[in-house]
């Protein structure tokens, strides 16, 4: 079964996220792809908000 480029982004560690070129030439523009990577920098960053929140309702 071959896996999707969505789900190699997704198994990809947000914190040192570089997306391969190669994965993405001639299938995805310049622009899409900026925008693929400030979506996954803004998912991160939520998620990252999410979990600060969690660890002040803790206490």
């Amino acid at each position: 079964m071959k896996r999707t480029d969505l789900e190699i982004i997704q198994n990809m560690p947000i914190d040192n996220f570089e997306i391969p070129c190669d994965l993405f030439q001639n299938k995805i523009q310049t622009a899409g792809r900026g925008l693929a990577v400030m979506a996954v920098y803004n998912l991160g960053k939520l998620h990252g908000i999410r979990q600060e929140r969690a660890k002040r309702c803790k206490k």
